[in-house]
């Protein structure tokens, strides 16, 4: 806050960027729980209940027709799908199965049929197929797989993104490890 007691625009800026990863996140993990498994155990967290919200909010508001019915079967099936991945993290914490970061976005399936394809070239894949798909679908749920399949590869990229960001810190610091390793190596011999 200023001596006005306003908010700089750098503590707006980053509040809307926060809301807006949210809301891609809101819509990428609508349909992650379809197309992956073996989430982290925070994963499914406050976008997943977020997710039912802005389904009930486009059945309803933005795409309300009557004949409607594969929409309106979407949001039981996304219920149904998040039990199970949650089941999924309980059942691989109680036995000590594989253990995974607990914010990880899931494996997808994709992944045991194209073993040779990295993980990240499947999840920047998955939105274009996502994408097609709801082309291919009448109605409001081939437009809510557009949307969320648009939703679902910003996410995708945010998270590479901050992948990359994460791997040139620790680069980084690991040269400015070395480079006072060999400072204090050379005090050493001053001494």
């Amino acid at each position: 806050m200023n001596e006005h007691g306003q908010r700089g625009f750098g503590a707006e800026f980053k509040n809307n960027v926060s809301y807006t990863v949210l809301f891609l996140q809101t819509g990428a993990v609508s349909l992650e729980v379809f197309l992956h498994s073996r989430f982290g155990e925070r994963y499914l967290g406050l976008q997943a209940a977020l997710a039912v919200l802005l389904i009930i909010l486009f059945q309803s508001v933005i795409y309300p027709e009557a004949e409607n019915a594969p929409m309106h079967a979407f949001l039981p099936a996304y219920l149904i799908m998040c039990v199970v991945a949650r089941i999924g993290m309980f059942w691989r914490r109680w036995f000590g199965k594989e253990l995974v970061h607990s914010q990880y976005t899931g494996k997808p399936h994709l992944s045991r049929i194209f073993k040779k394809i990295s993980e990240a070239t499947i999840k920047k894949i998955e939105p274009v197929l996502v994408f097609i798909l709801g082309w291919a679908v009448p109605g409001g749920l081939g437009a809510y797989l557009m949307l969320s399949s648009v939703c679902l590869l910003f996410s995708v990229l945010i998270s590479l993104a901050h992948d990359r960001q994460r791997i040139l810190d620790l680069r980084d610091s690991s040269l400015d490890q070395l480079d006072i390793a060999e400072k204090f190596r050379n005090d050493r011999h001053r001494m």
